[in-house]
């Protein structure tokens, strides 16, 4: 690394082997413990991709936390890039700020199912003034947080696709 890069987040908070206290505002919720099975999908992410693991034996692709083939039993896997491309499964509006840090409310969460049929929890960034709904086309995107992590999100196909050109 040069003296101008900036330190990745993985560089700067160091080995979480150990559990990382996870606090929102005034609560603290444990320690958070990223499991050793997903680190890829997290580096993947850090480089605004996204990776599913898929079977080597029958290609069937998996949540980023599986450890064996639901499929055919096998426990090797290579990461594989996504589409990006998904439908909206389930979803629900948070009115109710629990950071701390007095973010934007309402915001939505939920369910989306990958186009490799993988189903990942997440936030869904609104940039229209169309509500979302079940089954609505989605598609990922990358927000940086204030502490330096980068997580996928996902926007409306449509809204995505206005801005990128």
């Amino acid at each position: 690394m040069t003296s101008t890069e900036t330190p990745s987040p993985w560089e700067v908070y160091g080995n979480w082997a150990e559990g990382k206290p996870l606090v929102v505002g005034p609560w603290s919720l444990g320690l958070y413990q990223p499991a050793p099975e997903s680190v890829a999908y997290w580096e993947a992410v850090e480089r605004r991709e996204l990776r599913l693991p898929r079977c080597v034996r029958c290609e069937t692709f998996h949540h980023p936390r599986r450890l064996v083939c639901f499929s055919c039993d096998a426990e090797e896997f290579e990461w594989t890039l996504s589409s990006g491309r998904a439908t909206v499964y389930s979803f629900t509006t948070v009115h109710r700020d629990l950071s701390g840090v007095g973010g934007p409310t309402p915001y939505d969460v939920g369910i989306v199912r990958t186009e490799e049929g993988v189903h990942l929890f997440t936030r869904f960034v609104n940039r229209s003034e169309k509500a979302l709904r079940i089954d609505d086309a989605v598609e990922v995107d990358f927000e940086e947080l204030p502490i330096g992590f980068v997580v996928p999100v996902f926007v409306k196909a449509s809204v995505a696709a206005e801005t990128t050109r």
